[in-house]
């Protein structure tokens, strides 16, 4: 019994560590972008815009996303989805 909480207390390490690293601040922003919880696996591309998200996550996540009707294009700038 005890090795199984063990093995979940390091899942739960290991994944804690792996977003405390991608995590950013309101800082780092660039145009365009906000600081918000989200799921960074899941965002809207030029080339996904309508495609839905199969990646589900845990818990929400702080990134800095795209504001509301911008995309990123293929060098990860948030642009209008109209320039796509």
């Amino acid at each position: 019994m005890l090795k199984k909480y063990y093995f979940t207390f390091v899942i739960f390490l290991l994944l804690n560590l792996c977003t405390a690293e991608e995590a950013k601040s309101q800082d780092e922003c660039k145009d365009n972008e906000k600081f918000s919880c989200g799921n960074p696996h899941c965002v809207e591309t030029c080339k996904t815009i309508g495609k839905p998200c199969n990646v589900a996550i845990f818990r929400c996540e702080n990134h800095c996303f795209c504001e509301k009707e911008f995309v990123r294009n293929e060098k990860n700038v948030c642009i209008p989805k109209s320039e796509c």
